[in-house]
């Protein structure tokens, strides 16, 4: 990025200009994030098959010793008709089916199991979707799944990006994932989940509160969103495209103004324009492209994005300086008789 040399005194009309911009891009903001949001809420959820991935790793033992886990979910079974189906699967020591799908009438015994292991939630993400592609389940339309966890991830990898792949499976095939998450679970993990999945997440600090917490998973889907983060499954997802754009767009074109009042200088003006238009464009497509689309981490998109709008180039400017010097008529010598002090411009 090239810089302006030449020292500029900022007009207090200028200030002003800047403030009015500040003012504008805040005003903006917030009635694009306003826009944006209109329609998210928390809804019922209609499914009459219901998946359990329940953590059965070494820490529930002493989280959870009575296994009030699977106390909550025959408690939301209890409240079903008899013609629901449901199926449960555990992860810890091993990861399995537990009991497979079946109707609630088909009965609700026997689905403890001894805790032990570690917590691979993306183990058990990937061996549901597998379950889905090879047929052992079906219509994912109508499912619903529930993850219960009071740990963090095992098997996430350094970055965290594991998870991305089944998650895009069920975000796709509208599989809503919601999370339950107990004690010092991984909070931020649970709602990625729930978030990319159009599912919803709770979390409880006591045992004691799973059955509610869970009956509060299975009857609402959270479908909030906001301009700088994942979006859920919507209707007219093209739309929602391009509100991101234009808005990102609309936002970064306020701030280049306010860059053409600072910089005050004419050469760059064309320069910062292009520029500033095309970096404001360019960052809504990767904040669309990076968060939706690759499932990128939002915080990595967003300062990608505002790298992007924050560029600002100008021309360099070579200025005459002017510099003193002193010479006596010796300094000066044969070159002629002139002596005293004066100046000099260096173009």
């Amino acid at each position: 990025m090239a810089a302006i040399i030449e020292k500029q005194k900022i007009e207090p009309k200028a200030w002003g200009i800047s403030a009015v911009c500040v003012i504008a891009l805040v005003l903006a903001g917030m009635l694009f994030e306003f826009l944006y949001e209109l329609g998210g809420e928390k809804i019922r959820i209609a499914t009459d098959k219901y998946i359990f991935l329940i953590d059965n790793s070494g820490s529930m033992e002493e989280n959870d010793p009575s296994q009030e886990r699977i106390a909550a979910v025959r408690k939301i079974l209890e409240d079903q008709e008899e013609d629901v189906q449901y199926a449960v699967y555990t992860f810890g020591m091993e990861v399995g089916c537990v009991r497979e799908m079946g109707p609630i009438s088909e009965g609700t015994e026997e689905l403890e199991i001894a805790p032990g292991g570690q917590t691979p939630i993306v183990t058990m993400l990937r061996y549901l979707q597998q379950e889905f592609e090879d047929g052992a389940l079906k219509e994912p339309e109508s499912t619903q799944v529930i993850l219960l966890t009071d740990g963090y991830a095992t098997d996430n990898g350094w970055f965290g990006w594991k998870i991305n792949r089944p998650l895009n499976y069920f975000s796709k095939k509208h599989i809503p994932v919601s999370t339950v998450g107990l004690g010092e679970a991984d909070g931020q993990l649970l709602e990625k989940i729930a978030d990319k999945t159009d599912g919803i997440n709770v979390m409880v600090s006591d045992v004691e509160q799973l059955k509610e917490a869970m009956q509060s998973a299975i009857v609402r889907k959270d479908m909030s969103r906001n301009l700088l983060s994942y979006r859920e499954s919507v209707a007219m997802p093209w739309l929602y495209v391009l509100m991101r754009i234009l808005f990102i767009t609309i936002l970064g074109i306020i701030a280049m103004i306010e860059k053409l009042v600072i910089v005050n200088n004419t050469e760059s003006q064309g320069l910062i324009l292009f520029v500033s238009a095309i970096g404001s464009l360019t960052a809504g497509i990767l904040l669309e492209v990076g968060i939706n689309v690759l499932s990128m981490p939002e915080t990595v998109m967003r300062l990608i994005a505002a790298v992007a709008m924050g560029i600002t180039p100008a021309y360099v400017i070579k200025t005459n300086t002017y510099h003193p010097y002193s010479l006596d008529e010796d300094e000066f010598g044969e070159y002629g008789s002139y002596s005293g002090s004066g100046g000099m411009r260096v173009n």
